[in-house]
């Protein structure tokens, strides 16, 4: 079944250029067939990390808006009145009892100033107020790793240009994947390898500036 006004492109995935699209993709991907300790242990080869190994459960969320509803249920309190951020939503996160990975995705767009900031905050544990997740969980020795998760395109080409940012030695603690990296490294090496799925992260890994 086609739509007319799509022309050509006949459905809208094959349309949206919108990172949430493609990392609600991944996490259904992930969560409806209880693959996150095979998606950490990718994650951990892909950025070279050996962090909690050992660590047997992991849950993962989407859009994420943590402060906001953490502190609604588990201290019934709105952010209006602690200095949290109400609003700083992750694009995913993957959380174990000592560790959080926050995966922050970009598709068709690089990377800005503005959102390397932002980023930069996030790495630290700490937000616009310089209040972090370690006080609001109150566990200093919780890990919170950052991930990129940006275009190939993106990636390599960024590499070769003397200005870009991604080339900065500030960006040089971030880790940084590409959904291609995904699709060959997890979705095509797990027994539930899905043919909707790697087409959908394709697709974001080839939207750089399309």
């Amino acid at each position: 079944m086609a739509l007319s006004y799509f022309g050509n492109k006949k459905r809208w995935e094959n349309i949206t250029r919108e990172e949430r699209y493609f990392c609600s993709a991944l996490f259904w991907h992930v969560k409806n067939n209880s693959l996150e300790n095979q998606f950490v242990e990718c994650l951990n080869e892909l950025t070279q990390s050996k962090k909690n190994d050992h660590v047997k459960y992991w849950e993962i969320g989407y859009e994420v808006c943590f402060y906001r509803d953490y502190l609604k249920a588990i201290h019934n309190r709105s952010t209006h009145d602690t200095g949290y951020s109400g609003k700083r939503t992750y694009d995913l996160c993957l959380f174990s009892e000592n560790r959080i990975i926050i995966i922050e995705a970009k598709a068709h767009q690089g990377l800005d100033r503005d959102q390397f900031n932002y980023i930069s905050d996030i790495d630290s544990g700490i937000d616009k107020n310089e209040i972090g997740l370690k006080q609001l969980l109150q566990k200093e020795n919780i890990t919170i790793d950052v991930i990129l998760l940006l275009s190939s395109k993106y990636v390599d080409g960024s590499k070769k240009h003397p200005n870009s940012l991604i080339r900065e030695s500030e960006i040089e603690d971030f880790k940084i994947i590409t959904w291609k990296d995904i699709n060959e490294k997890f979705i095509k090496n797990t027994n539930n390898s899905n043919a909707d799925v790697y087409k959908i992260i394709n697709r974001a890994d080839s939207l750089y500036k399309d």
